[in-house]
């Protein structure tokens, strides 16, 4: 090949790579400036949020304030429900609050809302620094809800932040007490859902609960008459009565008593109380539902015990805050269940504005708030000296002395004292200003409670780590 084609081929070779080059540039251009695709907003981040609504979806969002991505997302799920009723059932919400969602949700099993989301499909969700959205495909229902539409029901329950209920039943068999608990597991059972279908967060402890449900269980045996009373079974008569209490606004309820008899062997007559718990159980979902309020949790660590029912009063005193029940008070932190007509936003805003005690928040969910104590930290003083004031009482002079408490603890052992005397006529109003000079213009003043020998006693509340800087700073004077 001669030289001249080789050039022309090396020529042509280059620009072939420069016009793909610079193909390539534009590309990456126009793929960093295109405007975003249909059914994404991009906002400042570099992420983008992507729930397109479909026909058959709608799409809820929520703020993330703080990086809570948790309460966002609980936003979001609400915020969803709402726009399925507007969509499929032209049921319109005015406020997103939390407070409307609990009246929407009572005025659905109240019946006056005819319709209902039975179920949804979570399609998808997204978020970017500041919004959360999730994509749902409901299933809506125009009609009247019932006690057996139990994924409707657990649906909404989940929208009230799935409720926590303690259960205590006194069990009967024959007049006599029975720890059997059948009653109460049952309800648990049917209350407390299982695995992913959760509808009440079942706990152990009362204090820990938002429902307490309590009640008695009877079952009474007697034989059967002939010809079937040597059959070895008997008749159970089982009756179960129950009350609620919901804690944080103090309201209780009673339901109808459930009454069942049915023939077994004498050592199963227990099954007649699990049968009437599983037929009053379901009345409780919707019943308690009814009777919740949105009350937001809000507590508090390293907060002294003195202040724990001064600082219910602190809340009491904010605007829309309707109760306030403090719930517990355990190693420095308090619990309280308030019910406020305002936001949850506004309560945090009152509560971080409070000038004492200072407040910081942890975290903020849909339902609880929070925060922590700022203790105030002393501006720390450097001292010149220490000077000791113990006059009146008798010391022995030595060359090193030891500073003790009036618990016996040392503070300071084999300090060099300057021994100074001031006569009782000088009238001075504060003895340090005779020594200025030796000790310098700041020095820590402490009185004496007595003397041993030549060691000298302090209040214990004296006994601080300033007394240890200032010996270090400066002279030890001690007046006598």
């Amino acid at each position: 090949m001669s030289k001249n084609k080789i050039k022309l081929l090396l020529f042509l070779i280059f620009c072939f790579s420069s016009l793909t080059c610079s193909e390539g540039k534009d590309q990456t251009t126009t793929s960093n400036t295109s405007e975003p695709a249909p059914g994404k907003s991009t906002l400042k981040s570099n992420k983008t949020i992507s729930c397109k609504e479909h026909e058959d979806t709608v799409v809820g969002v929520g703020a993330i304030i703080n990086g809570n991505i948790g309460r966002a997302r609980d936003e979001a799920m609400r915020d969803a429900y709402r726009r399925a009723l507007e969509k499929f059932l032209g049921v319109h919400v005015q406020s997103e609050s939390v407070m409307e969602m609990f009246v929407l949700i009572k005025d659905i099993i109240r019946t006056k809302t005819h319709g209902f989301v039975k179920s949804w499909d979570n399609v998808s969700e997204a978020e970017t620094d500041t919004l959360y959205c999730v994509e749902i495909r409901p299933e809506v229902e125009s009609r009247d809800i019932t006690p057996d539409d139990l994924d409707a029901i657990r649906l909404m329950i989940e929208l009230m932040n799935n409720p926590r209920i303690y259960v205590s039943i006194n069990e009967f068999v024959n007049d006599e007490p029975s720890k059997t608990n059948i009653a109460a597991h049952t309800i648990e059972s049917v209350l407390g859902g299982s695995g992913n279908n959760i509808l009440y967060h079942v706990v152990d402890s009362i204090e820990n609960a938002d429902i307490a449900i309590s009640g008695e269980s009877r079952i009474t045996s007697s034989s059967l008459p002939d010809p079937y009373k040597e059959s070895g079974l008997v008749s159970c008569y089982s009756t179960l009565g129950v009350y609620a209490k919901i804690l944080d606004i103090d309201r209780k309820f009673t339901l109808p008593d459930e009454s069942l008899t049915e023939v077994h062997v004498p050592q199963k007559c227990n099954q007649v109380t699990r049968s009437c718990a599983e037929r009053l159980a379901p009345k409780l979902t919707t019943k308690l539902l009814l009777q919740l309020e949105p009350t937001i949790r809000i507590v508090v660590h390293k907060l002294d015990s003195d202040s724990y029912s001064t600082f219910a009063g602190k809340i009491r005193n904010m605007r829309n805050v309707k109760k306030v029940s403090p719930r517990r008070y355990k190693d420095q932190t308090g619990v309280y269940d308030v019910l406020t007509s305002g936001t949850l936003e506004d309560l945090i805003v009152r509560l971080l504005a409070l000038r004492e005690p200072k407040l910081k928040l942890i975290t903020a969910s849909s339902s609880q708030i929070e925060l922590e104590i700022q203790k105030h930290k002393p501006p720390s003083i450097s001292y010149s000296g220490l000077v000791i004031n113990a006059r009146g009482f008798d010391i022995i002079p030595s060359v090193k002395i030891d500073i003790i408490s009036r618990n016996g603890d040392i503070i300071l052992h084999n300090i060099h004292p300057v021994y100074r005397t001031i006569s009782k006529k000088t009238g001075l109003k504060s003895p340090v200003e005779q020594f200025i000079k030796d000790i310098g213009p700041n020095p820590l003043v402490i009185d004496a409670v007595k003397t041993s020998g030549s060691n000298i006693i302090i209040k214990s509340k004296d006994a601080s780590k300033a007394i240890i800087q200032a010996a270090k700073s400066g002279l030890v004077v001690l007046i006598e």
